[in-house]
């Protein structure tokens, strides 16, 4: 991985962590803008990459959501995230052939109706 995709990784990251603690403690974009004197919308562009993440407004979410820097910079989730989302479509790729999944049988099945049916 050369340093641009590590940087793009590491933002990316931050902005997992921010979204999970968001989630985690109920805080919503507004509470976020507020602490960190944006708008909403800034907040919005920040969480889906239109914008950089600063450091003063790592800081200042950190601080609102009650967790440190490197809380925001452990990629330990991000890891486990993906690392599930791998197997997840590993699996679903396997869905191949004559199977049920793939040839879209279990779709043609009523609610009421069982495969020997």
């Amino acid at each position: 991985m050369n340093e641009e995709d590590e940087a793009a990784r590491f933002e990316d990251t931050v902005r997992y962590n921010i979204r999970r603690y968001m989630r985690l403690t109920g805080k919503l974009q507004k509470d976020l803008a507020r602490a960190m004197g944006v708008t909403r919308p800034a907040v919005t562009l920040m969480l889906n990459g239109g914008s950089e993440i600063r450091l003063k407004k790592m800081y200042l979410a950190a601080r609102e959501l009650g967790v440190t820097i490197s809380d925001l910079t452990d990629d330990t989730y991000y890891r486990q995230d993906e690392d599930f989302l791998s197997r997840f479509e590993a699996n679903n790729k396997k869905a191949t052939g004559d199977t049920p999944m793939a040839s879209g049988e279990l779709l043609r099945l009523g609610l009421n109706q069982r495969p020997s049916d």
